[in-house]
């Protein structure tokens, strides 16, 4: 297999294209005709993590806060937080749906809701028929406004579509669980 290395001056990193192992896979790699090829990738500089096994339970249709949260200070200015969890929801009975928004503190300022669109994410499908237990997440990149040393607060909260019942996250002792990443920008 035939490939091109290569090596920093200072000895540290490398980058190498290899060609395809096998006959007939042809991969094409043009490059431009002027100027230099830089590549930048994101740096992941920290991963906290948050978790929760408390069951929190929703009956309104406002959004009150779950006790899944998790708190990040970011170590380089502009910086964008990455946001992953995972979580069970459960609608208890048929005919309900839980909706589910992240909200942000900057610097133990007011939670504010960062979910956009309709400001939540409806994570458990509505049936008529039956009540819905199932594993949910959400995803988000985030681009905060603060001063490095500020420590920023994520938190999800919840609610009852329509105010129609009762909804829980974390349900039947599951833990929740809540990923930063603070991505460089």
């Amino acid at each position: 297999m035939s490939s091109i290395k290569l090596t920093a001056d200072s000895g540290g990193g490398t980058f190498e294209i290899k060609a395809p192992s096998s006959s007939g896979n042809t991969r094409v790699l043009t490059l431009p005709d002027t100027g230099n090829i830089t590549l930048h990738g994101g740096k992941i500089l920290q991963i906290v993590q948050g978790t929760s096994t408390t069951e929190d339970s929703f009956t309104t249709a406002s959004l009150v806060a779950s006790s899944l949260s998790a708190t990040i200070t970011p170590s380089a200015a502009s910086s964008k937080i990455l946001i992953q969890s995972s979580f069970l929801v459960d609608t208890k009975a048929a005919g309900r749906q839980i909706q589910i928004a992240i909200f942000r503190s900057i610097n133990g300022g007011t939670f504010t809701n960062i979910s956009g669109g309709n400001n939540t994410i409806a994570v458990a499908t509505y049936s008529s028929n039956a009540r819905l237990i199932e594993q949910a997440s959400v995803l988000k990149l985030d681009t905060p406004s603060y001063s490095v040393g500020n420590s920023i607060v994520y938190k999800l909260y919840g609610k009852s579509e329509s105010a129609n019942g009762l909804v829980t996250l974390q349900s039947q002792g599951n833990e929740g669980v809540i990923i930063l990443q603070e991505v460089a920008a």
